[in-house]
């Protein structure tokens, strides 16, 4: 059965491509469960031969050995803190974890700090016996300390997703370059 795809969507189903040239018509090989998806011009995705699942298999687990180990040398060397943003960094950039959960990471981290700056100039929060029994245990000594730590992660966030954006770009690049 043949079936048209125009970048991903299916033909037919809500999304009429622009223009008829931009239709390729693809034959689906016999007992395949992959999607054909492509633009005229390109190929369909290979099949996952058992071969090429082991490459992948590996590689995978050579990308989070090399984040393993970044986080663990950033641990023996730094805290907890340093080892957990270069860990995410290394995540980011191997394209284990999206950069965009970093970015939204980010921008929630920012918008929680003037939510920190007003609940600390709230006279009768900071007096709540219960607030202060969970920030001592947390080592928080008053929240205006904690808008600023806080504004200084989402600093860091927003910078690891820049950075796995644009590794993200460089591995599109170099593989239209390839193929």
């Amino acid at each position: 059965m043949a079936r048209q795809y125009v970048e991903g969507v299916v033909v037919g189903q809500g999304q009429e491509p622009a223009t008829e040239h931009e239709i390729e018509t693809v034959e689906a090989p016999a007992g395949s469960r992959q999607p054909l998806v492509g633009i005229t011009g390109e190929h369909p995705p290979a099949p996952a031969t058992p071969g090429r699942r082991r490459r992948m298999r590996v590689w995978l687990l050579a990308k989070l050995a090399f984040a393993l180990g970044v986080t663990v040398l950033a641990l023996l060397h730094w805290d907890a803190g340093a080892a957990l943003f270069l860990g995410l960094l290394a995540l980011s950039i191997s394209g284990l974890v999206d950069g965009r959960v970093s970015v939204v990471a980010g921008l929630i981290g920012i918008a929680s700090c003037p939510l920190l700056i007003i609940a600390d100039q709230q006279a009768w929060l900071a007096r709540s016996t219960l607030v202060n029994y969970y920030a001592a245990n947390a080592g928080i000594i008053t929240l205006n300390g904690t808008a600023d730590q806080m504004a200084v992660w989402a600093y860091y966030f927003l910078c690891i997703g820049a950075v796995a954006q644009i590794a993200r770009y460089v591995r599109h690049m170099v593989g239209r370059e390839k193929g």
